[in-house]
């Protein structure tokens, strides 16, 4: 499959999750309608329509919010035409953390057994991978020997944005 191709249907599948995930943020989760007036200048994203922007920016795989502001017009513009400056997007973040936690709730809760007060799980292994032996698992813990290259880490590679 081309580059390009596969890079549409990424697309295409996002926009199909954050229009989902916004419809049904608006209505059930964070209702657009009961936002209490703040002081100041109008908030130009709902709360609803920021949390979409918030996964858009964990979904792309962006880890600074500096970068995905810049990012974010050429990525989800045509999904959300008026974003905010970095200032005003991290400020209205901040005060959502609430919102943001019960939206990550929201998918727990849909599950019919939630509100069960036993719940099994099942620990037995699958057989898909062998366990790791000591001595296999102990080569992660060692330091690298003098002169190596450390290995990659999400802090230490590009973005991704």
């Amino acid at each position: 499959m081309a580059k390009g191709a596969e890079d549409r249907n990424v697309t295409t599948n996002l926009d199909a999750l954050l229009t989902a995930l916004y419809v049904h943020l608006d209505d059930h989760v964070l209702p657009s309608g009961e936002q209490p007036r703040t002081p100041g200048p109008s908030r130009l994203l709902t709360d609803a329509e920021l949390v979409c922007v918030a996964i858009a920016q964990v979904l792309l795989g962006c880890d600074s919010e500096r970068r995905w502001m810049r990012t974010a017009p050429t990525r989800i513009d045509h999904l959300f035409p008026r974003l905010p400056g970095q200032s005003e997007y991290n400020r209205h973040l901040r005060a959502l953390a609430p919102q943001l936690l019960a939206t990550c709730l929201w998918p727990a809760h849909a599950v019919p057994t939630w509100r069960e007060r036993l719940r099994l799980m099942d620990g037995t292994p699958s057989g898909a991978a062998p366990p790791a032996s000591r001595s296999t698992a102990g080569g992660w813990a060692r330091s690298p020997p003098t002169g190596a290259t450390p290995p990659t880490t999400p802090s230490t590679r590009a973005h991704n944005c």
